[in-house]
Formats: structure tokens, C-alpha cells, sequence
């Protein structure tokens, strides 16, 4: 920049005048001044520069270091009790430098004082007391390991049919499955057989998404198979070395017995959907001697397999198609730590700092602070990989297990119904599938009670298509196309666009597999005379509106134009079900009138057995029956109201109950909003409570003001229990009763604890 050594410089004075003059001294001043504020510019803007250029570097290099990355799998540990899957997950850990001598040698020292020298590889996985004391996992285990080509997430999961709904949580987050198989003479049939956890672990492996099978045949050292070549087999009352070949009628018993498992195993892999030459291998390991585990075992123990050591195979193992469509990762655990962490397993997308997310189904937004995978801290992650997730916005209790952290694009669907096909591979013998069959529904992390609302086809199992007619119920081993509801919101995709979040497996709760595999398409609109579910009619053609199945909105939408029935089918339809509406009225009055004959009996005999009673109790509160008429019934018109006394109490979820021992009676004045509940006993006296009542459609909410004590003949002794605002009216935070019945005789309500009852209506006792 030229800057002349003269320049004129006017300067403004308060007598209106200019002043011009020369003034190098100035001018050279200035030049300087300006010459050190252009060099610091200078300085500045390459320092930005250079931190510009600093932070892309180190991005490049972030980015170059997740290409290079080992791939990555989630492997799960499935098989029957005491095969030994926690000894070979804690073997694995020990091969792979994940845990000490020293802690090895801490373990041995615990197992041995509980004289279970052989449990202390399991200790490496197991890691609560009762695991360890009982020598059973419970909870799905989880470690981290590395082969030279791959970074394993290890899940143990537990081979307990007590504890098969954790097996599903583990399965649902691998990518592979390794069977552990006992080849100890007897534990292979009891795991094998009907009741044995093998067979229901591979079918719902396969249910689950688990498409690649490593079968390991463990505890091949055990005395009953024992594969050392100096084995000795006594044939004809003369020892031949085993290892000498003689052309006789027998094979070596370790083949022997190898050979049974997988003779055995191959055709039930088979029928369970797996391709035993594409997707399972085979394998003899020993789980607790590290023995063909990460190096291939010498000959001398083994002569007749020359095949890969167990971590071979999991390295050669081709990693399955991942997801890169929207974010979604289903929520296995939360927990705080500096914030609201979340756990799980990232079925599609990616993930980085700073990302606005979204939990669904409660649609909370929430922001990404921090991302953790194994034990390590990264900027971003892709699918596949279990995380844990520090997020803001969201509060660890309004978070539960089965909640999916979705993106904001195009969050996950969440509904309480969806149309699913289903295949039924584990009823018991003679037992049927019928419409009201309830189920613990587990997706994903997700586990939820649910209801076969209507059964709707059933499906050909050789060509796999709907079949016509009416379908009633379905046998072991059939398919079928049902509507299933649940009581929650849950997550869910159509399995056609999503099948990670489209599997989903019935179970009952004595542990009956249902199975399933996937969901129908929104565009399958199905009506059904038999339905016991209401259908919305709303245009003026009376076309009925039906619930979208699975389409991510869960409201009531209009089938395709070219489904529409013409006008004669939808007044043939709408005939149908108002005649089915009618029916389940006239059923569901027929029902409460007997329930509430059978309580009238029972307030003046109290001689009806208490099944009855709670059986009465279930069907009142099942008919919801019109409310409007309960509180002038319950306190009559004018004051001081009516009286009630109590007969019968029941449990919460009507479990148990009986009648009341006591005299207890309750007095509600509807005109004064007043409530008096008392225990009497007779010339003894009598203990009673006062207060003040809200009435909102059946519920009843009150707090008592003050108790009055009489003993004996003695006056009465007020006591006052503090006093809300007047104008305050009791709220549903206060004691409360939801009425399901009342009327002249006899009423019904449920307290907030849970707990059912029914009064009778009786004179006032006098104070």
C-alpha cells in the first residue's frame, strides 16, 4: 500500500473553522499504526488458516481411520443349559488378551473355595453372585474381542428356558449365531430332545434375523468322548489301538460320536430354514482347555479333523448387507452418566455428534452429545454397531427398553395394531389357534402383551399364498395372516421395507413359541364379518374406513380406489356388522345382568364362592357401562345422601379376594359433595373419617378433613387432618374411586391402589 509522505489533514475546531497544515510527523504516526494493524490481520487470518486446515487434517484423518477400521459383528452364544457357552466366551476373552493371568488366577481361587474348579472361565462372563452361585447365566452377557480382520461385540445369552425372553433380546441384536453344543454323553439329547433348549434357540435364532450359524461341538476332551489317539476301543474281549486301521465293523466312538450330532443336527437346521452347506459350519472345540479356539489344534489330538480353529472361522465369516437408510437404533438399556445415556445396537443409518434425533413412540427430540463404541469415544458410527449414546433433552425415566432413537426424516412407525403373517411351529399337541389368543409379543428390544384380534387367512405352506375360506382357528405347524393388537405403542416396520424391525416371535408365558416372520403390506385391506372390531363408517357411500397396517401412522385411512366395494357390498357389509354389533351388545348386557345377580346374592348371603364373585367383578369392568346415572344413585338427590356398606374386596388384577370381616360402611352426599367413611363396632364405638368429594365421569376423588373417634359410651373425639383451600376440589392426585357399576342395590369401583370391591346399599348407621 503507498502511502505519500505529505497529506493534507483538516481538523475540526468549535470556532467553525478549517485548519489545514502540513504534518509529516503525524502522517509517519499513522503509517505506522496502520502497518501493524495490517500485519496482525495478516497474522490472524493465518492462524485461521492454519486451524482451518488443522481440523480438516485431523477430519481426513478420523474419516481415513473409519475406513480402515476392522469390520465389524455382533455374535450371540446360543445353545442348552450348561453347554458351556460362558467358558467359551470367557476363553475367548483370555486368547484374546481381554483378561490377565491375574484375574484368571483370582477366579480359579473363587471357584475352587465353591468347589467349582470347572466354573471359573464362566466367571470371566458371569458376573453377578447368582450367576455365579448357580452356575446359570440370566442376563445377556456382553464383551468385546478381535480376531485380525474383525472387532467382535460377544453377547452370552442364557441357555435356561426360564429365561428365553433374554435369549431373544441377545439374538435380536446379532448378526451371527455360535451353537454350542455338548458332545458329553448324555447332554446333547436332553438339549436336543422335545423340552431341550437347542431345538427353540435355533428356530428363534433363524425368527430373529440370524442368518449365519457356527455349531461348535464342545467338551470333545470330556472322558465320555475323549479324542486322544491313544484311546483304546475294547471290541471282542481283544485291545486294538484306535488308531490302527482294521477293516471291522465299527468306526472310532469320537467319530462316532461327532458324527451323531451332525447326522442329527443337519436335517432339523434345515427344516428350521438355514442352508447347512451356504450359512452353518461345523466344528469340535473344548471350551474350557482352549482347544481349537485360536489356533488350529496338532494332529496328535485330533487326527481325523484337519479343518480352522474357531477364530478362522469367524474371520472368514462374510459380514451380512447393512441398512444405510434412515438412522434407527433400538433402545436396550438407558442409564445416567453425566447426562441421559442410551444403549443399543444401530440397525440402519449413521450417527454423529451434534445430530437432532427423535425417541419414538413418545416423538421426544433429543440431540447427540457424545458417542461411545467399545469403551471408546468416536465422532460417528454406522449400522451394526452397539453404542452408547449420550443425549440431551430426554430424562433416563421417560426412557424404556424397546424405544427406537430414530432420525427426524423419517422417523420409525409406531402403532398399537398391525396385520402380520404368522407360522405356528411350537403349540402344544391338540391345542388351536383361535381369535382372543394373548401372547408376550418381543421385536426388537421391544417386549409388549398382545391379542390375535382376528384371524383372516390362512396360508399355504408349500406355495406360501393366502388360502380362500373362512378360517377358524389354526393347528401346529400352519401359517397364517392375523391382526394383532398391543397394549402399548410399539415400533415397527413392514418387513418388506425393513426386516430388521419387521421380525418379530410370540411367546406365552408358560413358554410356548408361536413364531412369525413377517408383516403385510398397508395396501392388504381386509374385512371380515367374523370381526368383533368396530368399523368407522364416515362418506355418504358408507365405504368403510379401516386401520392402516404398519404404514408408519397408525390412524384410520381409506383403502385404494380399486378396493372399493361396490354400493350392495358395503350395505351387505355394513348389514353384517351391525348385526354383529347388536349381538355383542345383547351378549355383553346378558353378561353384566348375571354378574350383577350374582353380587346381590352374594351382599345377602355371603355364602357365593369368591371365583364367582371376581369372575362378576371382570365382566362389569369390562362392559363400561354408561356412567351418568352413578352419582345421584350413589348419593341420592338430597342430603344427608346414602349409605353403603361394604361386602367384598379383591386384589389388584382381581387375583384373590374375600369378604370384608368388619362393618365398614361409606355414606356420599351428592347434594353436599360430602363423603363419611366409618368402621363400627358395635357398643365398643366406632372410628370414622369426614371430608369433601369431586365427580368427574365415573371417578370419585376425596380427602377426609377430620376423624371422630367414640369409645364406648364417651363423647366423640374430633381430630382435624389439615384443610385444603375451600374452593380447591380433590384431584386424581388425592384417594380415589373409578365406579364401574351402581344402582339402587348394589355398587362397584376400584380404589387407586388397584384393588376391586362392591357395597351394598343399607340404612345409615347412626353416630
Amino acid at each position: 500500500m503507498d502511502v505519500p509522505l505529505y497529506f493534507v489533514s483538516a481538523i475540526y475546531v468549535p470556532h467553525d473553522s478549517y485548519l489545514c497544515f502540513y504534518c509529516p510527523l503525524y502522517l509517519f504516526i499513522n503509517y505506522v499504526d496502520l502497518q501493524a494493524e495490517i500485519l496482525a490481520l495478516q497474522l490472524d487470518s493465518a492462524a485461521k488458516e492454519k486451524a482451518a486446515q488443522e481440523k480438516a487434517a485431523k477430519e481426513e484423518a478420523e474419516e481415513e481411520a473409519e475406513a480402515n477400521k476392522k469390520r465389524h459383528l455382533n455374535a450371540v452364544f446360543i445353545g442348552h443349559v450348561d453347554a458351556g457357552k460362558s467358558t467359551i466366551g470367557g476363553q475367548i476373552l483370555f486368547l484374546s488378551g481381554q483378561v490377565d493371568d491375574r484375574q484368571i488366577q483370582k477366579y480359579e481361587k473363587e471357584a475352587k473355595d465353591k468347589s467349582r474348579e470347572s466354573w471359573y472361565m464362566a466367571y470371566i462372563m458371569d458376573t453377578n453372585e447368582e450367576e455365579r452361585a448357580k452356575g446359570k447365566t440370566v442376563e445377556v452377557g456382553r464383551a468385546h474381542f478381535e480376531t485380525k480382520n474383525t472387532r467382535f461385540t460377544l453377547l452370552d445369552a442364557p441357555g435356561h428356558k426360564s429365561y428365553v425372553p433374554n435369549m431373544i433380546s441377545g439374538a435380536s441384536q446379532a448378526d451371527i449365531g455360535v451353537l454350542v453344543i455338548s458332545a458329553r454323553k448324555g447332554e446333547f439329547e436332553t438339549g436336543f430332545e422335545n423340552g431341550g433348549q437347542t431345538r427353540e434357540h435355533v428356530q428363534l435364532a433363524k425368527t430373529l434375523g440370524v442368518s449365519k450359524l457356527v455349531v461348535v461341538v464342545n467338551k470333545m476332551d470330556d472322558p465320555t468322548v475323549n479324542w486322544s489317539k491313544e484311546r483304546y476301543v475294547l471290541t471282542s474281549n481283544i485291545l486294538i489301538p484306535a488308531n490302527v486301521d482294521i477293516l471291522i465293523s465299527f468306526h472310532h466312538p469320537l467319530l462316532c460320536r461327532y458324527d451323531k450330532i451332525e447326522q442329527k443336527m443337519v436335517p432339523f437346521l434345515k427344516s428350521s430354514r438355514y442352508n447347512t452347506k451356504k450359512d452353518v459350519i461345523f466344528l469340535p472345540i473344548s471350551g474350557l482347555m482352549g482347544v481349537n479356539m485360536d489356533k488350529r489344534m496338532d494332529r496328535n489330538v485330533c487326527p481325523w479333523y484337519s479343518g480352522p480353529s474357531f477364530f478362522e472361522v469367524l474371520d472368514s465369516i462374510e459380514v451380512p448387507p447393512r441398512d444405510n437408510g434412515p438412522f434407527r437404533m433400538p433402545i436396550i438399556d438407558k442409564f445416567k452418566d453425566m447426562g441421559t445415556v442410551v444403549m443399543g445396537k444401530v440397525e440402519s443409518g449413521s450417527i454423529k455428534e451434534g445430530d437432532s434425533l427423535i425417541i419414538m413412540p413418545n416423538k421426544d427430540p433429543v440431540k447427540v452429545v457424545a458417542i461411545y463404541c467399545d469403551e471408546d469415544k468416536v465422532k460417528r458410527a454406522g449400522p451394526g454397531e452397539n453404542l452408547r449414546v449420550r443425549i440431551t433433552g430426554i430424562e433416563d425415566e421417560d426412557i424404556l427398553s424397546g424405544f427406537v432413537l430414530s432420525s427426524t426424516v423419517k422417523p420409525v412407525p409406531a402403532v398399537t395394531e398391525f396385520v402380520a403373517q404368522l407360522q405356528i411351529i411350537g403349540l402344544p399337541e391338540k391345542a388351536v389357534l383361535t381369535a382372543g389368543y394373548k401372547a408376550i409379543l418381543h421385536i426388537h428390544a421391544a417386549v409388549e402383551e398382545c391379542e390375535i384380534m382376528e384371524l383372516i387367512s390362512q396360508i399355504d405352506m408349500e406355495t406360501r399364498e393366502p388360502m380362500k375360506g373362512k378360517v377358524r382357528f389354526v393347528k401346529n405347524g400352519a401359517g397364517v395372516v392375523c391382526r394383532i393388537q398391543v397394549t402399548n405403542s410399539i415400533c415397527v416396520e413392514k418387513f418388506s421395507d425393513f426386516p430388521q424391525l419387521g421380525r418379530f416371535t410370540l411367546r406365552t408365558e408358560a413358554g410356548t413359541l408361536l413364531g412369525t416372520t413377517m408383516m403385510l403390506s398397508p395396501a392388504s385391506w381386509v374385512f371380515s364379518p367374523s370381526s368383533s372390531s368396530s368399523v368407522v363408517f364416515s362418506r355418504p357411500q358408507r365405504l368403510p374406513l379401516v386401520r392402516s397396517a404398519v404404514d408408519g401412522r397408525n390412524e384410520i385411512v381409506p383403502p385404494a380406489q380399486s378396493q372399493i366395494p361396490n354400493k350392495v357390498l358395503s350395505l351387505c357389509l355394513f348389514i353384517v356388522l351391525l348385526v354383529n354389533k347388536v349381538h355383542s351388545l345383547l351378549k355383553l348386557l346378558v353378561e353384566v345382568t348375571e354378574s350383577v345377580s350374582v353380587l346381590k346374592t352374594a351382599a345377602k348371603t355371603r355364602k357365593v364362592a369368591a371365583e364367582e364373585i371376581l369372575a362378576a367383578f371382570s365382566a362389569i369392568e369390562k362392559a363400561k357401562v354408561d356412567p351418568s346415572p352413578f352419582l345421584e344413585t350413589l348419593g341420592g338427590s338430597e342430603s344427608p345422601g346414602r349409605t353403603w356398606m361394604l361386602i367384598f374386596t379383591a386384589e389388584k388384577k382381581l387375583k384373590k379376594g374375600r369378604y370384608f370381616p368388619l362393618t365398614a360402611v361409606q355414606r356420599f352426599d351428592a347434594a353436599g359433595k360430602r363423603i363419611e367413611n366409618g368402621v363400627y363396632l358395635g357398643p365398643l364405638g366406632a372410628l370414622t373419617f369426614e371430608g369433601k368429594f369431586s365427580w368427574k365421569n365415573r371417578i370419585l376423588a376425596f380427602i377426609f378433613e377430620q376423624i371422630r373417634i367414640k369409645i364406648g359410651p364417651l363423647d366423640p373425639i374430633k381430630i382435624g387432618l389439615g384443610k385444603k383451600d375451600a374452593e380447591e376440589e380433590p384431584s386424581n392426585k388425592d384417594p380415589f374411586f373409578i365406579w364401574f357399576y351402581v344402582d339402587e342395590e348394589i355398587a362397584v369401583a376400584r380404589g387407586r391402589s388397584g384393588g376391586t370391591a362392591f357395597w351394598c346399599r343399607c340404612r345409615r348407621i347412626a353416630s
